[in-house]
């Protein structure tokens, strides 16, 4: 009984490991020296059968990040400070430009053009995963 319950235990504890929260097409949008503010766009996807809350982001190249949200009111674009951003049980939020986006504020030093920079993404959760981040030039859309 007692190898049957670890068996248990040990599948279960698989399956929790296994829902997870990644990253993809993370970019930061290059910028001259001079700029302490970056804006930086993503995919979060959400393996796991429970939405995700994401709390926050870390960097060890930014001094703060915030979470915010470009809405139109009135016909003039207003950008809203998010204090989390829900991404759907296995879902996903894309952070675009004009829409969700990461602000990057106080560049430990300045950007360049191809860099990788390394984040951390918290969800409310715990679960918790890294990525790298290239610093780039907006497509023309």
């Amino acid at each position: 009984m007692k190898r049957f319950l670890a068996m248990v235990l040990m599948c279960s504890n698989t399956g929790l490991a296994a829902a997870q929260i990644s990253v993809s097409e993370a970019w930061i949008q290059a910028a001259p020296p001079t700029v302490s503010m970056f804006a930086g766009y993503l995919i979060i996807e959400n393996q796991d059968p429970t939405d995700a809350t994401i709390e926050r982001f870390e960097s060890p190249r930014f001094g703060a990040i915030e979470m915010h949200h470009t809405m139109m009111k009135e016909g003039m674009a207003e950008m809203m400070h998010q204090k989390s951003f829900q991404v759907p049980a296995n879902g996903m939020l894309k952070l675009e430009p004009h829409g969700r986006h990461l602000m990057l504020l106080e560049p430990t030093s300045p950007l360049k053009l191809g860099e990788e920079i390394s984040f951390k993404v918290v969800a409310h959760d715990g679960r918790e995963t890294t990525f790298t981040a290239i610093v780039k030039k907006p497509t023309v859309e």
